[in-house]
C-alpha cells in the first residue's frame, strides 16, 4: 500500500483550535502510598538497567523518558488533595519503576476526545503516546503520522500481556496492522460486552410462587413477561431501547438473545462456509426474527415509545421497575444499582438464553476492541508504549496486584473502579472475568476467602461481605458483585462454552476510508429498517428485499466488497 506523506505546511488557524496545557507531573509523594522500592517482577523478567542486551519487558530506561500524552477528564473522578489527573500514585509509580515521566499536553472535555484527536490529526500536533480509535489509526498511518511498533512489540511485550491480547488469532491486533506491521497496541475491554443473558427479577419470581423457571425457548421468555404484566408487576415485558450505541444498546443485545435458538448471528460479518463473509442482518433467517419481533410489539409486550429511548433513558425504565425481564450481557451494574436503590426489594436473576435446536451455543459477539495505544511517528522511544502495558498488567493483575488493589482498598477506596483511570493509559484483559467466573461461586458460597488467588477477585468478594454481612451499603459493588461473579460470569464458561463456542466477528481488519464513510451509513440505514419492522411500519415479508436492496446501496455493498478483499487476503 502506497503511504502518502502528510503536508509539511501546517495550517496554523486549525492549530489554533488546540485548547493545550501543560501538565508534567510534580513527583511529588503521598502520605502511606509510596510504592515498592524495588521492581517485585524482577524474578520474570530481567531488569537491568541500561543494559541493551537484557533490556527486559519492565525495565526502566537509564535515562527518565518524559512521554507527553493528551487524556479525557472525567469529573466524577476522585483524586486526593494535592493528586491529580496528570500527577498522582499511579504516574509516580510508573517514574519508580520505569523512569517514564508522563507530561500532559491537552486535558480534554468528557466525550469530546474523539472529536479533540481529530483536530490534532489534522493539524499534526500530537502527543507522544495516546489512544485512537481504528480509522483514525488508518489516516494516521496513511498520512506517515504514527510509528511501525511491530519490533518494539515483539522484543518487549511480556508473555502475561501477548497472552492477553493475541488471543482468537490476534483478532485485537489486526484492526491495527497493516502490510503485516504492528500499529497500534490493542486496548481491549471484556470479550462478552455483547454477549446476551435473561436478567429476571428474583423478587417478582418469589412473590408469584415461580420456582421452575428456566428458558429452553423463547416462548418461555416471553411467557413469565406476560406474567409479570398480567399479574401487576411489570408496566412491560420486556425491555429495549432504539439501538444507537450498537454493541452497548439493549435493542441489538435483546435480538441477539432471541435470534441465537434458531442459529442466525446478529450484528457481525461471519463465513458463509464457503470463504465468503456475509453480513448477518440482511440474511433471509432474519425475516422470522422480525416477524416474531412485530408480533411481539403488537402484544404490548415493548415499550410502545422504544425508538425514541436511547440506552440510558431505558435505563430509567429498569430502575423504576417497570420492567422484570431484561436480555443483556453482564453490563448491569449501575441499572441494578439504581432499581435496587428505588426498590429495596428488587433482586435480579441471570439465566442462559435459550440453546439452539441441538443442546449447543453458538453465541454471536462485536469485537470488544475501541481503541489502540499509537506512537508519534517522531517520538524516540516507542518501546515506552508497550513497556507501561506490560506494567499496568502487572499491577491489574500480577506481580504489582497486591499492591494496586490494596490501595484500591485502602487510602483510595474513594476512587472505587475509576482507581484504573489513575495511571496513563490501561485495558482489561478480554478473558479475566471469564475467569474470575471459574473461581469466584464456589469460594462465595463457602465462604472461602483463601481459595482466591486474584487479588483483584478477592476485592470483589470482600466488598460483597462488607454489604451482605457487615451491613455497609455499597450497592454499586458489593450488591451488584454477586450478579457479575456468581450468576454472569460462570455462564459464559459452564453454559456458552466460551470463548471456544463464541461466533466473534469476523471482520478484524483496518477501518478504511471506505469503511469509515461508508459503515455508518449502512449501520443507520439498518437501525431503522428493524425499527420499521418491529413497530409494524414496514411488512416484513413484502419489503425485507427493499430493506437488503437499500442497504447495499447506501455502502453495505462496498464494505463489504472491502471486508471480503481483506479476508481472502489476510
Amino acid at each position: 500500500m502506497l503511504r502518502n506523506k502528510f503536508a509539511a505546511t501546517i495550517s496554523l488557524a486549525l492549530a489554533a483550535l488546540l485548547a493545550l496545557s501543560g501538565c508534567a507531573g510534580s513527583n511529588s509523594s503521598s502520605a502511606g502510598s509510596a510504592p515498592p522500592a524495588a521492581n517485585p517482577a524482577a524474578d520474570s523478567f530481567s531488569e537491568t538497567p541500561g543494559s541493551a542486551a537484557e533490556d527486559g519487558p519492565l525495565t526502566p530506561f537509564p535515562e527518565t523518558v518524559t512521554v507527553r500524552v493528551n487524556k479525557e477528564f472525567n469529573p466524577d473522578i476522585w483524586y486526593p488533595e494535592g493528586e491529580s489527573i496528570c500527577d498522582n500514585v499511579m504516574t509516580r509509580f510508573y517514574e519508580d519503576q520505569l523512569n517514564i515521566r508522563y507530561k500532559l499536553v491537552q486535558e480534554i472535555e468528557r466525550g469530546q476526545y474523539e472529536a479533540k484527536l481529530n483536530l490534532s490529526i489534522a493539524s499534526n500536533d500530537l502527543p507522544d503516546i495516546f489512544y485512537a480509535n481504528a480509522s483514525q489509526i488508518y489516516r494516521m498511518y496513511t498520512a506517515g503520522q504514527i510509528q511501525d511498533q511491530t519490533d518494539a512489540y515483539e522484543k518487549y511485550a511480556s508473555e502475561k500481556v501477548r497472552g492477553e491480547l493475541e488471543v482468537n488469532d490476534r483478532m485485537y491486533l489486526a484492526p491495527a496492522m497493516f502490510e503485516g506491521r504492528i500499529y497500534g497496541i490493542p486496548c481491549p475491554e471484556d470479550f462478552s460486552l455483547s454477549v446476551p443473558q435473561v436478567w429476571v427479577r428474583q423478587d417478582w419470581l418469589d412473590d408469584l410462587g415461580i420456582t421452575d423457571f428456566d428458558p429452553k425457548t423463547n416462548e418461555d421468555i416471553y411467557e413469565l413477561a406476560r406474567t409479570f404484566m398480567d399479574k401487576g408487576k411489570a408496566r412491560f415485558g420486556i425491555l429495549l431501547d432504539n439501538g444507537v450505541g450498537n454493541t452497548f444498546s439493549c435493542l441489538n443485545t435483546t435480538l441477539r438473545g432471541l435470534a441465537h435458538s434458531e442459529g442466525q448471528p446478529i450484528n457481525i460479518f461471519y463465513d458463509d462456509g464457503t470463504g465468503n463473509l456475509v453480513w448477518s442482518d440482511i440474511q433471509p433467517e432474519m425475516k422470522d426474527l422480525l416477524k416474531e419481533m412485530q408480533a411481539l410489539y403488537r402484544e404490548g409486550m415493548f415499550d410502545t415509545e422504544f425508538a425514541v429511548k436511547d440506552y440510558s433513558k431505558a435505563q430509567e425504565d429498569l430502575a423504576a421497575g417497570y420492567v422484570g425481564v431484561y436480555i443483556n450481557p453482564f453490563t448491569v451494574r449501575g441499572p441494578f444499582a439504581k432499581n435496587k436503590q428505588n426498590q429495596p426489594e428488587a433482586e435480579w436473576t441471570a439465566f442462559p438464553i435459550p440453546a439452539q435446536a441441538d443442546g449447543s451455543y453458538h453465541v454471536s459477539a462485536e469485537s470488544t476492541c475501541f481503541r489502540w495505544l499509537v506512537v508519534n511517528a517522531g517520538f524516540e522511544f516507542p518501546e515506552a508504549a508497550i513497556k507501561g502495558q506490560n506494567l499496568w498488567h502487572e499491577l491489574w493483575q500480577g506481580n504489582h496486584a497486591e499492591y494496586f488493589h490494596g490501595l484500591n482498598e485502602g487510602e483510595y477506596s474513594q476512587a472505587g473502579e475509576d482507581f484504573k483511570l489513575y495511571p496513563p493509559f490501561w485495558f482489561d484483559p478480554p478473558m479475566k472475568n471469564l475467569r474470575q467466573g471459574e473461581v469466584f461461586p464456589d469460594a462465595w458460597h463457602n465462604r472461602d476467602r483463601d481459595s482466591i488467588a486474584s487479588p483483584e477477585t478477592r476485592k470483589q468478594y470482600d466488598r460483597s461481605i462488607r454489604y451482605f454481612e457487615k451491613g455497609e451499603s455499597d450497592l454499586y459493588t458489593g450488591w451488584t458483585n454477586i450478579h457479575l461473579f456468581d450468576m454472569a460470569f460462570p455462564i459464559l464458561k459452564k453454559v456458552y462454552g466460551a470463548p471456544d463456542n463464541i461466533l466473534f466477528e469476523a471482520y478484524t481488519g483496518p477501518t478504511t476510508d471506505v469503511i469509515a464513510n461508508k459503515r455508518p451509513l449502512a449501520d443507520q440505514n439498518r437501525l431503522e429498517w428493524i425499527i420499521k419492522f418491529i413497530v409494524g411500519n414496514a411488512d416484513v415479508d413484502a419489503e425485507f428485499d427493499t430493506y437488503v436492496s437499500e442497504w447495499l446501496a447506501v455502502g453495505g455493498q462496498d464494505v463489504l466488497t472491502e471486508a471480503n478483499e481483506w479476508y481472502k487476503n489476510k
